[in-house]
């Protein structure tokens, strides 16, 4: 439980660590840098542009897809679109948080209800008692801190100010 936690609050502090400077969405910028020097271009990261010979293309659009305008055979353009359909790294780590919580939300009751049912079964014996209710109290502050998560991202993001 305590690694849990742990990996929780790890992860909660990863948008702090990814500023970027030329968009507000720093793992675009990496990919449109990669593309372009992957393509034979050249990366201008003062403006974040890509540089075929004589064209100079924007490394971001809005929809959080990379594009490039021309490339290194001197052809048409190329379209990345985006494998995880979340727009930014925002939406990307609110629908994970969200798929967490109706975790937590099933989880917690069926984790709840055993404890319960190792209290009831340890007929005096007090190891198995303390075990049941140290089960349930775990359970229950899992599930609370699974349900402030979306408002420890908000209050995060408040202090930071991404």
């Amino acid at each position: 439980m305590k690694r849990l936690i742990l990996v929780l609050l790890v992860i909660s502090f990863f948008p702090i660590l990814a500023f970027g400077a030329c968009d507000s969405r720093p793992i675009i910028n990496d990919i449109a840098r990669d593309n372009c020097v992957w393509g034979g271009g050249t990366w201008n990261s003062s403006n974040c542009t890509c540089s075929y010979g004589g064209s100079s293309t924007s490394g971001s659009t809005s929809e959080g897809t990379t594009t490039t305008e021309g490339s290194a055979g001197g052809g048409g353009g190329a379209t990345i679109p985006n494998p995880l359909g979340h727009a930014s790294f925002t939406a990307l780590f609110e629908a994970i948080i969200d798929w967490i919580i109706d975790i937590a939300l099933v989880l917690a009751p069926l984790i709840i209800v055993y404890g319960g049912f190792l209290h009831i079964t340890s007929a005096g014996d007090p190891a198995k008692s303390t075990q049941g209710k140290k089960v349930i109290l775990y359970a229950a502050i899992g599930l609370i801190v699974a349900l402030l998560a979306k408002s420890l991202i908000g209050i995060l993001e408040g202090i930071v100010v991404i």
